[in-house]
């Protein structure tokens, strides 16, 4: 039996584990429990400015919602419960079964979305996760072996909203409330079947079998269930005029199986000592609902698009191969190496999406004068627009990743080692999304002669479309098609090195460099509007898609050491990664080209708007791309550093177990992370929109956003000093 307990500022942890043999040198049994909480405070969500106790005063005075809380710290709170057992069983000779078994539960209040993220006060998870399985070895003759395995695995995500709607203040770059995405409730089930059977000849294992699986998904989601509001301006604010949007109608829910039968066979040779390779192959074929979607009959009466599309994913086929190679007089080298073909498997939400889109779920927009806030408006005031579908397009594939990784390691003593290790990864079928009820360009462009959709409409440092402007049928809301033309490439390269000791000085460090490119934008985004082309009409092979992903950190490093001497122990971690890539643009809330998604539209760089030439010159990813719209994630944010220490002192002996002092150092130095301001132009609330004589140049009021580049939200951990007692035994 083994305990452990340790209580620090306000976190505290505990646990047991109790394992031990039923039948000596036959069965075996484990069984733990491990419980914790977790605190992490951070940075008030807005900052402490005369803008935003402005925005608390009139929520308060004029509107009569207390926001004061989005002016103070917030604290993260994460309580986890997870117990877990196995039982191993000789039940003959030659055969045995193991049993494993494992539950967490997971409870997160004021919870962090992540970075890039806003921030709505009273965001919640619960999670659950439970897994089982069991394995039965029996070994048929001294050469053949068979395996017959069961597993069954569960998993919840219940994501939880604040009761006030989303509420953005573009002018400001303020948000509260319900992010786009929440609620949502994830429910999987999974069953898996395998026999194997191996078989040992010589230097070869020769490997084979057939594996099952059976996977349901129950999933409640659509995006803006919970409403959002945008206010350009503390006037509009006041007055609750300004935009919304909300979806409606029935609840979108999506349930549905996917199973799969795959089989497989590998050799695993070992033709001189110190050399393994194994090669391999599945194959395997997947089948998808074809039911549970609801034809739309006006929509193929007027396009000849059935939302209804057959699915039957093909066979297919993974080869894999990979090696190990121990080298050197005392085997002191180690090279390690591996390629294959992995077939992903089908993405859940773009079935759900394709259930739950299928006209039962319609959107409500409006825009002007709402009267309602922190309410609902009323239908005058915000009309539902039309029923949401979503198309898969024909052809559509569950993604397929081709991998190439090769390490080399060398040890250059008892305690030190150095590694290279590098890895390229191409992905394909990944699914991008276009809108087919976008209405064609109107033949009217901006000043920077950018394609508008939409009748573009001014409320302060708000710019959207009016509802219905920008839809080819005005009695259907977004109508998404998902087509399997997306792709993925990522390259990294690894140096490590390591030198650890029980006593005295330990020191291990890494760095990697990678490059992460695709063409699919959104893919931080909180809600699907994120994933569109700002471009939908260009045509030729320069796709403004095409570029850095959103996903692209091109720089992580880590360095740590620990001093050990006798009772104590001193160490530290220093960790440094590259910040975010963002693309030049609009705050959220300014829809630049009326096709009712905002902050998916780049900027035309110019150095001519007011302001813009000292932002310009202050901004290198700026100045190569004058008389251009910015590149997708063309400028990044600066690096982020922290550095974390401990101390711990053993005390005395408690019941036979080490009592120990333990003083923990977290963010000591930090540079700050959230949400960048990307705006290199914001709406000048003071002018108005102006159109040319002949109706074709429409002029937004525009001027320089100093903050351009900085963030809009701190979520970087606060600094924290904690003492606490730690006792095993």
């Amino acid at each position: 039996m083994r305990t452990y307990g340790d209580v620090a500022g306000g976190g505290l942890r505990g646990g047991m584990v109790v394992g031990g043999p039923l039948v000596r040198d036959t069965a075996l049994v484990l069984i733990g429990v491990d419980a914790r909480r977790v605190e992490t405070k951070f940075s008030a969500p807005w900052p402490d400015d005369s803008l935003a106790r402005l925005a608390v005063a009139v929520a308060h005075d004029s509107l009569g919602t207390d926001l004061s809380a989005y002016l103070q710290p917030s604290t993260e709170r994460t309580d986890v419960l997870t117990t877990f057992g196995r039982f191993d069983w000789a039940i003959a000779n030659g055969h045995t079964v193991g049993l494993r078994a494992a539950m967490a539960d997971r409870t997160t209040s004021e919870m962090d979305l992540g970075a890039g993220r806003p921030v709505g006060l009273g965001s919640s998870l619960h999670a659950r996760d439970v897994m089982a399985s069991g394995t039965l070895t029996s070994r048929i003759t001294a050469a053949i072996e068979g395996q017959l395995s069961f597993a069954f695995d569960r998993s919840e995500r219940d994501y939880r909203r604040p009761t006030l709607p989303g509420t953005l203040l573009p002018a400001d770059g303020l948000f509260a409330g319900a992010e786009g995405a929440l609620p949502g409730r994830f429910e999987r089930n999974t069953t898996r079947a395998q026999a194997a059977v191996l078989y040992r000849r010589g230097a070869h294992a020769l490997k084979a079998g057939l594996v099952g699986t059976w996977t349901d998904h129950d999933i409640t989601y659509a995006a803006w269930q919970a409403g959002a509001y945008l206010f350009g301006s503390m006037t509009d604010f006041a007055l609750r005029r300004g935009a919304y949007v909300q979806a409606v109608g029935g609840v979108p829910a999506a349930a549905f199986s996917v199973t799969s039968v795959a089989f497989f066979a590998q050799d695993a040779w070992s033709p001189v000592p110190g050399l393994d390779i194994l090669i391999g192959g599945r194959i395997e074929r997947e089948k998808w609902p074809n039911t549970g979607v609801t034809p739309n009959v006006d929509w193929f009466r007027r396009t000849g698009l059935a939302n209804v599309v057959p699915l039957a994913p093909g066979q297919r086929i993974s080869p894999r191969f990979g090696f190990t190679w121990s080298a050197g007089p005392r085997r002191e080298w180690l090279l390690r190496g591996d390629a294959g073909v992995f077939a992903e498997e089908v993405d859940p939400s773009v079935l759900a999406e394709m259930q739950a889109n299928d006209g039962a779920v319609k959107y409500r927009r409006g825009l002007g004068a709402l009267g309602a806030w922190p309410g609902v408006p009323d239908s005058t005031a915000a009309p539902v627009t039309g029923p949401a579908l979503t198309v898969l397009q024909p052809g559509y594939e569950a993604p397929r990743t081709s991998r190439v990784s090769l390490s080399i390691a060398r040890n250059l003593g008892a305690a030190t080692t150095v590694s290279v290790a590098g890895q390229y990864r191409h992905t394909d079928y990944l699914a991008r999304r276009s809108d087919l009820n976008l209405a064609t360009a109107r033949q009217v462009h901006d000043q920077f002669g950018r394609p508008l959709y939409g009748a573009l409409e001014q409320y302060g440092s708000l710019l959207a479309a009016r509802p219905g402007s920008n839809r080819r049928f005005a009695d259907f809301d977004r109508v998404s098609a998902l087509d399997p033309s997306g792709f993925s490439d990522y390259w990294g390269l690894t140096l490590t090195l390591e030198h650890l000791r029980e006593q005295g000085l330990s020191v291990w460090a890494s760095y990697t460099y990678s490059r992460t490119v695709d063409n699919i934008p959104g893919a931080l985004g909180s809600v699907p509007d994120a994933q569109l082309s700002p471009f939908p009409d260009s045509t030729g092979s320069a796709d403004w898609r095409d570029g850095r992903s959103d996903l692209d950190v091109p720089h992580r490093a880590a360095v740590g050491a620990e001093w050990a001497v006798g009772a104590g122990r001193l160490a530290g971690l220093l960790r440094y990664r590259s910040g975010v890539p963002f693309t030049p643009g609009f705050r959220d809330g300014v829809d630049a080209n009326g096709d009712g998604a905002w902050g998916n539209d780049p900027a035309f760089v110019s150095d001519t708007v007011a302001g813009a030439a000292d932002v310009v010159g202050a901004n290198a990813c700026l100045r190569g791309q004058i008389g251009s719209f910015a590149g997708r994630n063309s400028c990044r944010r600066p690096g982020v550093v922290s550095l974390d220490a401990r101390l711990v002192v053993r005390l005395f002996t408690f019941l036979g177990g080490p009592t120990e002092l333990v003083l923990d150092g977290l963010n000591l130095l930090t540079t700050d992370d959230g949400v960048v301001d990307r705006a290199l132009y914001l709406v000048d609330p003071t002018r108005a929109l102006a159109t040319n004589g002949a109706g074709t140049v429409l002029t937004v009021p525009l001027v320089a956003n100093p903050n351009f580049g900085k963030l809009l939200v701190r979520r970087s951990p606060s600094t924290v000093v904690r003492a606490g007692i730690r006792v095993s035994f």
